[in-house]
This record gives C-alpha cells, sequence and structure tokens, in this order.
C-alpha cells in the first residue's frame, strides 16, 4: 500500500515536471497554469 502511494507520488510529480517544462519552453507565460501549479508546489 505505501508503495503504490510512492509510485503515486513520483507519477504526480513526473507529470508536473514535464508539464511545467513545456509551459516554459513555449516561452508563453500563461497565468492560469502558474497559478494552478504553485497551488501544488
Amino acid at each position: 500500500m505505501i508503495y503504490l502511494l510512492i509510485i503515486g507520488l513520483f507519477f504526480y510529480w513526473a507529470l508536473q515536471y514535464l508539464l511545467t517544462k513545456k509551459v516554459l519552453s513555449r516561452k508563453k507565460t500563461n497565468w492560469k497554469v502558474i497559478t494552478f501549479f504553485s497551488f501544488f508546489y
């Protein structure tokens, strides 16, 4: 059960990392995306 939680958190972090990287590579600062991610960081 604990292993599933760790794996879930890891995938969640990886997804966040990839999404923010995609947003930054576009060089389009979407304030909605930034405020959305600022709640999770």
